[in-house]
């Protein structure tokens, strides 16, 4: 279920944020996932609560949230979503290594 929740696509809404039916968020470089925040305008998500288990059945999700921010940190990066960052940290690059 939580598969089919973060790659269904809408085609009347083309970004996920924007449309009602998706419930779920998924954010490839901290491997997060979330339950969108409709509080943008409109029905438009702004935002996320991350979450760490499936709400359906109920397996941890663990985000690498912190150990990015501490490898970029580590790089001299103090402000990663304010810099131009290496590349492999926009992606799933840096954590499948």
């Amino acid at each position: 279920m939580m598969t089919h929740q973060v790659d269904q696509r809408c085609p009347q809404h083309p970004d996920p944020r924007e449309c009602p039916d998706s419930i779920i968020s998924y954010v490839l470089e901290l491997d997060e996932y979330g339950i969108y925040v409709r509080d943008g305008e409109g029905c438009s998500a702004s935002s996320h609560i991350t979450i760490g288990h499936c709400p359906w059945c109920g397996r941890a999700l663990e985000s690498k949230r912190d150990l990015w921010f501490a490898e970029l940190e580590g790089l001299g990066f103090d402000s990663p979503f304010e810099q131009d960052i290496p590349e492999r940290y926009r992606l799933d690059e840096w954590y499948r290594e």
